[in-house]
């Protein structure tokens, strides 16, 4: 526990966050981390997926970042052409770390699949969200993950 925040609270009010939103559990990504949630978006015709993974990231090193969104990348392949899909993991330190390496140089996508796995960070001692900055696909649960910071003590 590191400020009086634990990791496993944090999980529990995401959960609560996500769940509340229109986020249903993901079997096929559950074993990425310790909360996995999706939810299918469908605007202007088109039927979007997005999955949300929330993992501990004190220790891991930067090959391990990217090697989890390679893997995530990798599932995310396996779905039809027709149907863009967002895999968004994010990587809890109860630590401090620099957000930027977590956030800038991890992105595994493909462009003719549309199909992308990006990495966010958050810092629970500062309670402070770091997300890529891409399209607004990459975004989707923000919101929810922020409500859960600003909710712990």
């Amino acid at each position: 526990m590191a400020g009086g925040i634990s990791y496993g609270e944090f999980v529990a009010r995401a959960r609560r966050e996500l769940h509340g939103n229109g986020w249903a559990p993901s079997e096929s990504f559950s074993d990425l981390g310790d909360l996995a949630v999706e939810r299918t978006d469908t605007a202007v015709l088109v039927t979007t997926g997005r999955i949300l993974v929330v993992r501990q990231g004190d220790g891991l090193s930067k090959d391990e970042v990217v090697a989890l969104l390679r893997e995530a990348h990798r599932r995310l392949e396996s779905t039809s052409p027709l149907f863009p899909a967002t895999c968004t993991v994010v990587f809890v330190f109860t630590g401090s770390t620099p957000l930027d390496w977590v956030v800038r140089r991890t992105q595994v996508g493909s462009l003719l699949r549309s199909a992308y796995a990006v990495a966010w960070a958050v810092v629970l001692p500062e309670k402070r969200l770091a997300v890529h900055r891409g399209t607004p696909a990459f975004g989707s649960g923000a919101e929810e993950i922020r409500t859960a910071l600003t909710s712990l003590q």
